[in-house]
């Protein structure tokens, strides 16, 4: 995914806006404003740097965005969060947040760029984020709530003005995206969605939503799976779990879903909008919270994991470590068999007991990797642990 921003096609759009929008012949895609781009690129790369241990797109230059032979822009982790910094710290008539596009401000976009700094900062021990949050989160509250409480979705940095109602599906975003540094907004956000629009106890979770709560931006059509994946997001992250526990069977009733190699998919449904439900329905507590501000515990980081598996004959469902030991999940994909994993960070030259696995033991070699076989036809656990 971090690699697939780099094709020109996916970012060529931002030569004709920057032309259009600002008279600049200009198509660097992070330089200047354009957040719905280094906004998202950037906090996918602290997280996924934090979760995987991998630092090579904070190498400086490790993406390349290549116009032509003449024209090449090249940007790591640092670069691009630099980038938002500045974009954020002289953002046009004191707005104190940047473009997605020329004229138009979207909280959402700003929010996320927000946290590439945060990750950024917990990372590499920088501090991008102290410079921008206070005022940042001040413009959010003076310039994009409404009087209900509730957050205007865009507005024009020329004339001012905000356009499109507030919808469910954006201030449940928000209630996620903006808690690691306002989490005074994201508790209001919250606390007023769940109490004028939701109804935990009643026929039907939700009272009232406006026409964008169902349109899919990942293929324009219209579904109501965001919704719920956001209602899910929103309910997981602030541990509201009388709410998180009714969209998925209201959303199954209303688009049965079909399971399709052992994935449930929904007909007509984008990637994106499944991606995001897949994600809501691992949240917990805080969860985004830790993610951007706190990171991996340190039995997570450092302990025994599953580093392959023939995906997709074989899908990973749960996997965790106690920082010596690992317990995993796994559930068959296109095909049922028997079927290799390998496995990581274990203790070199440790043996190691194996329940689930065709052998009942391992041991690690000297650079702590081992395989284990697993007949999976239906879901099997695996579990792997030492009393050394």
């Amino acid at each position: 995914m971090i690699v697939k921003h780099q094709p020109r096609k996916v970012w060529i759009y931002w030569f004709f806006e920057n032309l259009w929008g600002n008279f600049e012949v200009n198509a660097d895609p992070i330089r200047r404003q354009n957040v719905m781009l280094s906004g998202f690129l950037g906090t996918t790369l602290g997280l996924y740097e934090t979760t995987t241990g991998d630092g090579r797109f904070s190498l400086p230059g490790a993406l390349e965005f290549r116009w032509n032979s003449r024209h090449v822009w090249r940007y790591g982790f640092d670069e691009i969060a630099r980038a938002i910094r500045h974009n954020l710290l002289t953002a046009d008539r004191g707005w104190h947040l940047s473009s997605c596009e020329p004229n138009w401000l979207f909280a959402f976009c700003n929010t996320v760029s927000m946290n590439t700094l945060i990750t950024h900062d917990r990372l590499h021990g920088t501090a991008y984020a102290q410079d921008c949050q206070e005022k940042f989160a001040e413009a959010i509250n003076r310039e994009f709530t409404s009087t209900d409480g509730r957050l205007k979705l865009v507005r024009s940095t020329r004339l001012g003005v905000a356009i499109g109602a507030p919808a469910l599906v954006s201030d449940s975003q928000m209630s996620t995206v903006i808690r690691p540094f306002a989490p005074e907004l994201a508790d209001r956000l919250w606390i007023i969605m769940r109490e004028e629009y939701l109804d935990p106890h009643g026929p039907r979770l939700i009272r009232e939503q406006s026409t964008f709560d169902t349109v899919d931006p990942g293929n324009y059509t219209k579904n109501s799976v965001g919704l719920y994946a956001a209602i899910i997001s929103g309910a997981n992250e602030v541990g509201d779990r009388e709410v998180a526990e009714r969209p998925m069977g209201e959303l199954t009733e209303q688009h049965p879903p079909r399971w399709d190699a052992g994935r449930l998919t929904f007909g007509g449904v984008s990637v994106f909008h499944h991606a995001y439900l897949a994600r809501a329905l691992m949240g917990r507590r805080g969860s985004y919270l830790d993610a951007v501000c706190r990171g991996m515990p340190d039995r997570w980081a450092s302990g025994p994991r599953i580093s392959a598996v023939p995906y997709p004959d074989v899908v990973v469902s749960r996997a965790v470590s106690d920082g010596r030991n690992l317990e995993a999940v796994l559930v068959p994909g296109n095909n049922r068999g028997r079927f290799a994993l390998e496995l990581e960070r274990l203790q070199p030259g440790v043996t190691y007991t194996v329940d689930g696995a065709v052998d009942r033991s391992l041991t690690a070699t000297g650079a702590g990797s081992a395989t284990v076989e697993m007949d999976i036809d239906q879901r099997a656990e695996l579990r792997v642990w030492t009393t050394g």
